[in-house]
């Protein structure tokens, strides 16, 4: 722009902005030189760009086959979860003794600014009582650096490599989800019988291991809850006038207890359950003494009328569709989720699973399918409603169709821009492509409309092209200079939630630039064969 100014103000003859005011304008003189002749010859040879341009289309989209695929970059904000897990039957204090050893672990790395633990659980849903886990904890940790991704992948790491030499030690890692409840990694087993789900269940969560990229797995169904089962005898109960629905009721208020009242006092009530002491039904051998009929003339115990059996229930029976489910969750490590869901494909369909089971993936990978064909309709809207546009602007359906010939090549940038940063396509990224729909027919635009106006005056089609290409060149330049100048700063990740800036603006960096090459090139190009088409099509 320095030339253009008899009298540069102060703020241009700064010595630290002068330099780029020189290199850019040393730059634009030499494409300014040099564009005729390329968009002369490129008229020229109309059949060398159109297969260069084909070529170049081809090449996108192998690249793009090959580029990996997730739903949303996972955000690093320096913290993190560990689940731990250890087997059943553990008492609170074994269970609080290892998760001390955790703390004492993950305390000895420098980088570890806080961490708070939880040992066991104890919940309430709906009111009722739930059962207690003692031998489960969790410990949440927070890093010095809060968007160093880097940094949290190498402390998880370490932390995986010391967790595993604790014996008798499950372990699971997660971070904070902000945009989806679902792990990256989810396989649903759908059936009726729990033991088979179990087996089955066993099966998957080994073969998942053996999968490269996969951590962490982890089954619903593993894990049970050790109960003490009762099976009664209804022959028996019938012999001595009893029934089974009664004498359950009688266990239950014993051993669960009964509310019969409730004490009240100001705007508070409080339940009074009435239930035998502790003392009298403290083992499984005092169950088994435990009288049936408190109001008959002679005493029936328990284990007269039924075989009382120590068994190991499931942690938690999951439905969806009103069908029994095992979902067996696992993390990503160093590869996309489209490629890791790709090898789980193949091992389910090596699997052989019974009649009635179902093993299929759900999880990311369905939200993922489900997202990816909303925004492909929105990319299809996009690009529709700018037709509109334009066809009413020009009063033509041709000259909108050149300029929509932009798009798909603005796709070949992304492509190669991911490509270049191994950045995968994610939903972010296909929002970019949607920005791009509106952003790169903008150059096309004044590029068409610039010639139009030329033949209007008089010129001659090819003269009407080379004429405006030289006049707006220098106007696509500088637009796309500072869009891309300006997207830069989300391109570079810089700060706390990076992840989700950077595909964006790698997106709309990498069509933006491979646009305004074809605007310059392939657009005339295009618009010259139609123009030529037309007037044959007159004559």
């Amino acid at each position: 722009m320095i030339p253009q100014f008899q009298n540069p103000p102060k703020f241009f003859t700064c010595h630290s902005i002068h330099p780029l005011f020189i290199a850019f304008d040393t730059v634009f003189s030499a494409i300014t030189n040099v564009y005729p002749k390329i968009l002369s010859f490129a008229l020229s040879s109309k059949l060398l760009i159109i297969t260069i341009a084909f070529i170049t289309l081809v090449g996108a989209w192998y690249l793009s086959e090959n580029l990996g695929r997730e739903l949303i970059p996972e955000l690093s904000q320096g913290s993190f979860t560990i689940n731990i897990e250890k087997p059943i039957g553990t008492p609170l204090s074994n269970t609080l003794k290892t998760i001390k050893k955790i703390e004492r672990i993950v305390g000895s790395n420098p980088r570890v600014e806080t961490m708070h633990t939880i040992t066991g659980s104890s919940g309430q849903v709906g009111g009722g009582l739930a059962e207690e886990r003692e031998n489960i904890g969790e410990v949440n940790v927070s890093l010095w650096q809060k968007s160093d991704r880097s940094v949290e992948r190498e402390v998880i790491a370490d932390l995986r490599e010391k967790l595993q030499l604790l014996p008798a030690v499950e372990y699971k890692f997660s971070r904070p989800s902000y945009f989806t409840y679902a792990t990256p990694i989810e396989v649903e087993i759908k059936g009726y019988n729990l033991d088979t789900l179990k087996k089955l269940s066993i099966l998957v969560s080994d073969r998942l291991r053996e999968i490269e990229g996969i951590a962490d797995v982890k089954s619903t169904i593993e894990g049970g809850i050790p109960e003490v089962q009762i099976v009664f005898n209804r022959q028996k109960l019938t012999q001595l006038g009893l029934d089974s629905n009664t004498v359950a009721t009688i266990i239950r208020d014993n051993v669960l207890g009964n509310v019969s009242t409730e004490f009240s006092r100001r705007d508070r009530k409080i339940d009074v359950r009435v239930r035998v002491r502790k003392s009298d039904i403290n083992s499984i051998e005092d169950l088994r003494n435990f009288v049936i009929n408190p109001e008959g003339e002679i005493p029936v115990s328990l284990t007269s009328v039924s075989e009382l059996k120590i068994e190991e229930g499931p942690g938690e029976i999951r439905r969806i569709d009103q069908e029994r489910v095992v979902l067996i969750s696992a993390n990503l490590v160093g590869r996309d989720l489209r490629n890791v869901v790709n090898d789980i494909e193949r091992m389910i369909k090596d699997l052989r699973t019974p009649s009635g089971f179902i093993v299929s993936i759900s999880g990311q990978n369905r939200e993922m399918l489900v997202a990816f064909s909303s925004m492909v309709f929105a990319i299809i809207l996009a690009i529709f409603l700018v037709y509109i546009v334009m066809a009413s602007q020009f009063e033509s359906l041709l000259h909108p169709f050149v300029i929509l010939f932009t798009i798909p090549f603005a796709l070949v940038g992304v492509v190669f821009a991911l490509w270049i940063t191994s950045q995968p396509v994610s939903i972010l990224v296909l929002v970019g492509v949607v920005m791009l729909a509106g952003i790169v027919v903008n150059n096309a635009i004044v590029l068409i409309d610039c010639i139009n106006l030329r033949r209007k005056d008089g010129m001659s089609r090819r003269e009407a092209i080379l004429e405006g290409g030289k006049i707006r060149l220098r106007p696509i330049l500088m637009t796309t200079t500072t869009t891309v100048l300006g997207l830069l700063p989300l391109a570079l990740g810089l700060g706390e939630g990076a992840e989700l800036r950077v595909s964006m603006g790698i997106t709309v960096i990498g069509g933006l630039l491979f646009s305004t090459l074809l605007t310059l090139i392939l657009v005339p190009v295009a618009y010259d064969i139609v123009e030529k088409i037309k007037e044959s099509v007159r004559t």
